[in-house]
């Protein structure tokens, strides 16, 4: 029937905007425990350098895997101490360029892409406990690719923009047991459809030109069931 065609084109550009949508945070959850678990190492190993004295052979050896350069060269001029043995490292709550105390929790944290950077993000809301107050809203660190294509921090950011904002509140949440890139609840929906279509998780759609061609076969199918039934009926 010519009207399922019109129908059928329509979740056509249904699903084309999903997967503008959706494409950009499956990305980022396939990523998302190595970069979250790199941020949390990262702190660890700036803290580190306030437990000893070491040679800056030393100091650089701890900080080169997770920052890159132009970080590492702001970040000791900012902290670090010419000692009697070597160099160190005195933080303290308000040391600028650490990372913030983030919690870690999948479920609390987000990674955004920005072109072709990605932000690690969380939003710090002030309880009022604690001896340190921070001010409300987003904290975090940007990941670019080094030439040796390696991800690493270059920036650590207590002013995040408000389109990486905008972005992670857009973002689905993570549920434990689901797998990155999973769609729920609406989306989901479509597959109840007498049409047997169905939207499956971004990273499956290869390309948007998959997408509509499977949207079209489905027609197709639609079609020819109609047309079946149809043909039944005036048999009968």
């Amino acid at each position: 029937m010519r009207w399922a065609k019109y129908v059928i084109g329509s979740l056509a550009s249904i699903c084309f905007m999903v997967l503008l949508v959706f494409a950009e945070p499956a990305w980022a959850d396939e990523m998302d425990g190595p970069s979250i678990a790199k941020v949390k190492e990262a702190f660890q190993a700036q803290v580190s350098l306030s437990e000893k004295e070491r040679t800056m052979p030393e100091v650089m050896q701890v900080l080169k895997p997770y920052f890159t350069d132009k970080f590492v060269d702001i970040f000791l001029q900012a902290n670090l101490v010419k000692t009697k043995s070597g160099y160190q490292t005195f933080g303290s709550d308000f040391a600028p360029y650490y990372i913030p105390f983030f919690s870690y929790d999948k479920s609390k944290m987000k990674i955004v892409q920005d072109g072709g950077d990605f932000f690690v993000i969380e939003k710090f809301v002030d309880d009022g406990d604690g001896p340190v107050s921070f001010p409300d809203g987003y904290q975090g660190v940007k990941f670019l690719k080094t030439g040796e294509n390696e991800w690493k921090i270059d920036e650590v950011e207590t002013n995040i923009p408000d389109r990486i904002i905008e972005k992670a509140d857009g973002q689905v949440p993570y549920v434990k047991g689901k797998k990155p890139g999973q769609i729920h609840s609406l989306w989901s929906d479509f597959s109840r459809f007498p049409i047997g279509f169905m939207i499956q998780a971004p990273r499956a759609m290869t390309s948007p030109i998959n997408v509509i061609n499977q949207v079209w076969i489905a027609s197709d199918i639609y079609s020819l069931n109609q047309a079946s039934i149809k043909k039944t009926m005036t048999m009968e």
